[in-house]
């Protein structure tokens, strides 16, 4: 990965300088063969031992989804509901939706990440202003809310009128923290699965599906941006089962 970006920095700058074509080829040759060892890696990419006791592949884990959405009963199992709903209904992200604010205006100088959830017809969405790849990437918008989620996320509005979006297990009233939320979920899939499942697993697991099949640049950067990664490593997650 950093062979590539070296030379894609010096393809771009001889470009620019008006390079003679000969050269220009030979820098874009390299690019392509780079290109073409990661994704030849990227198809090598196995199961580890590890992985192999706690993986399920993407239908499985939709199968997973709807159990926990018919046990729901109260206000506790309809946050779990909310929760997985967030990583199945959209690409998963890592832990970004901890402390996590509601807001109906985007705030100017925000201090977490933010649900965009306006008044009028506008379709809510996520905005991430603090996550792993952040300085890399900047701030990040999701696409706009499918409705499903956005009526799951009314009804929680409804139960729990909160400036966060995700309440704590503790009953201080504060947000629900990173290291809480990924002990959530892997609670959640051991208790309806049987396997300690957590957000890597899920990340690995959408992208293994999603790239199942041959997909245009546009539509494997698309899906890299909405993962805040790197479209090498959206590749690089692909797992075989």
């Amino acid at each position: 990965n950093t062979k590539k970006t070296f030379y894609i920095a010096i393809y771009s700058t001889l470009k620019k300088n008006n390079t003679a074509p000969s050269i220009l080829e030979k820098y874009k040759a390299r690019m392509d063969a780079l290109n073409k060892q990661v994704g030849d890696k990227a198809k090598d990419q196995e199961l580890s031992p590890a992985e192999q006791t706690k993986y399920l592949e993407w239908p499985q884990i939709l199968e997973v989804y709807e159990k926990i959405r018919l046990a729901v009963n109260d206000p506790q199992s309809y946050q779990d509901y909310l929760i997985i709903s967030l990583y199945v209904l959209m690409p998963p992200v890592r832990l970004d939706y901890a402390e996590m604010k509601v807001v109906t205006i985007p705030p100017k100088n925000p201090t977490s990440n933010y649900l965009v959830w306006p008044l009028g017809a506008t379709k809510p969405y996520f905005v991430f202003t603090e996550y792993k790849t952040a300085k890399t990437y900047g701030v990040s918008q999701s696409n706009p809310l499918p409705q499903e989620l956005c009526d799951i996320i009314r009804t929680w509005r409804a139960l729990v009128d909160d400036e966060y979006l995700l309440i704590g297990g503790n009953s201080d009233g504060l947000p629900m923290k990173a290291s809480e939320l990924g002990q959530r979920i892997i609670r959640i899939f051991e208790k309806y699965s049987g396997k300690s499942i957590g957000v890597n697993i899920l990340r690995h697991s959408y992208e293994s599906w999603v790239r199942r099949n041959e997909m245009t640049f546009r539509e494997s950067a698309e899906i890299a941006r909405q993962m805040m990664h790197s479209e090498t490593m959206s590749q690089l997650y692909r797992r075989i089962t």
